[in-house]
């Protein structure tokens, strides 16, 4: 029998209006006596466009979700979601790598995901057709010297982007410090729909067989 693909929608957060959205709940009580006409001048601005509606204080979109019997015929680099799962929020990446690299965390939790607009970022690039991460140490972190940036990448509008998506847990980052070679792989996402949080898991390699020594062998003692 051949693959069961589906390409089902799913309503998400847009997060380019999530700032502004805290910046207007947080001033609310200010302008609560606003007039009507003000109230219905803004709602008139804020309406978005036929294929967005609001909820609350966010802007949600729909997106189209590949839905699969299996996870084998999802493919590699696509998100997908199996049938029998009972929630539509949590989707999963098809993900391979070099054979000199292993697993070291399978579904390692990003952390910080929601702050400094890192999950802006994140929609801006997750459907992407080569989007991908990596991992980035940043020494000179004043709270944490051994803390490792996950970063993403993705070509948009012909130009390579990189953004911060947050960072590995401070227990594992301390784990890893002694570790030089590093890489990553996506594993999963939970998507912001009905007032769920963003969350972003992945996969954190290290090398399986050091590196050859380049030069000659060092001398006998």
């Amino acid at each position: 029998m051949g693959a069961s693909l589906i390409l089902g929608e799913t309503i998400i957060s847009d997060p380019t209006s999530r700032d502004a959205s805290a910046f207007v709940v947080g001033l609310g009580a200010v302008f609560c006596f606003v007039g009507w006409g003000m109230w219905a001048r803004g709602k008139r601005m804020s309406r978005g466009a036929p294929s967005e509606r609001r909820q609350g204080a966010y802007t949600l979109k729909k997106v189209s979700i590949l839905t699969v019997d299996d996870k084998a015929e999802a493919g590699l680099g696509r998100w997908y979601r199996l049938r029998h799962w009972r929630t539509d929020n949590f989707l999963m990446m098809g993900v391979t790598w070099p054979d000199e690299w292993k697993k070291f965390s399978d579904h390692e939790d990003v952390a910080g995901g929601s702050f400094e607009g890192r999950d802006k970022a994140f929609f801006k690039i997750w459907q992407a057709p080569d989007f991908g991460i990596y991992l980035q140490r940043e020494e000179d972190n004043r709270h944490d010297p051994n803390a490792i940036q996950v970063m993403g990448r993705a070509t948009i509008r012909g130009r390579l982007e990189s953004y911060r998506l947050g960072y590995i847990e401070r227990d594992t980052a301390l784990f890893l410090a002694g570790i030089p070679e590093l890489d990553a792989r996506l594993h999963s996402v939970w998507l912001p729909v009905r007032n769920l949080h963003f969350s972003l898991r992945i996969i954190v390699l290290v090398r399986a067989t050091p590196k050859k020594r380049s030069g000659p062998p060092p001398l006998p003692t």
